[in-house]
């Protein structure tokens, strides 16, 4: 207890001999006082010192490089005195700054060479000052493109223009998805020439599945026809309907057949 109150009688004379004889000195290293005082709560008469000088000069520590690096609560206990001759808006501009560069850019510190760390201190604090990092020069971002796919491996009936607008009549797009862009790719479950065209296989290979299509091109004539059924085929509920208003059955533009059709459920 002896030793603790004398450390505290120490501080106290510590405090008032750099306050009263070392003032000059207190301004030279301000900012590294500033932060120190705040380190430790028993530097209350240096803190306050600190703060009586801010309020008046408060872009002594707003517009310096170490603001960024300032510890919270020498932040808010700045903020909180009424005499802080700075506008409102200045000082949230200032306090989102802050907390963005705390919360956002500060971790990356270590991983960053120490001059480049100083020169986007300086940037954060004063755009217009500058800088000696190599600044280059943006990336160039490319639109990504899809890969063209190759349609007749799981359809022998549509190509990709046609599966390009029914992905769109999906979507709901006013603008038609190009080949390029559309974002869907179609696999093939069942195929009648292939698998057969009795209900047992229909079952077998459709059975749980969602987001269908059913393409058929009726013989001897370009007309091909269709539907799409966004929800779940399920074997167990046969017999009855499920109520859906976003499928669709449609007529697709093919040699004589001019242009396509879509028509979708009506709800009565």
């Amino acid at each position: 207890m002896a030793n603790e109150f004398l450390l505290e009688e120490l501080t106290t004379f510590l405090e008032k001999h750099l306050i009263e004889e070392k003032s000059h000195w207190l301004r030279l290293h301000f900012t590294q006082i500033y932060q120190k005082s705040f380190q430790n709560n028993q530097f209350q008469n240096l803190q306050k010192w600190c703060n009586d000088f801010l309020v008046k000069y408060p872009t002594k520590i707003f517009d310096s490089e170490d603001f960024t690096s300032l510890q919270g609560n020498a932040l808010v206990s700045l903020i909180k005195r009424d005499d802080l001759q700075m506008e409102e808006l200045k000082i949230w501009n200032y306090v989102i700054k802050w907390d963005d560069i705390v919360g956002k850019i500060e971790p990356y510190q270590a991983i960053l060479e120490r001059d480049l760390w100083k020169d986007i201190m300086k940037r954060i604090t004063n755009p217009n000052r500058e800088i000696s990092s190599k600044i280059l020069p943006p990336r160039i971002i490319l639109k990504p493109t899809l890969p063209t796919r190759a349609m007749e491996s799981f359809s022998t009936v549509i190509n990709e223009e046609h599966a390009a607008e029914i992905a769109s009549w999906i979507d709901k797009k006013a603008i038609p998805y190009s080949i390029k862009d559309n974002p869907y790719e179609f696999k093939l479950l069942l195929r009648g020439t292939r698998d057969g065209f009795n209900v047992a296989t229909f079952w077998k290979l459709c059975d749980k599945q969602e987001n269908t299509i059913v393409v058929m091109k009726v013989n001897n004539t370009d007309e091909i026809l269709g539907g799409y059924n966004p929800t779940q085929w399920d074997k167990s509920k046969k017999g009855y309907w499920t109520d859906c208003n976003d499928s669709f059955i449609f007529s697709l533009k093919n040699g004589t057949i001019l242009s396509s059709t879509l028509s979708h459920v009506k709800k009565y």
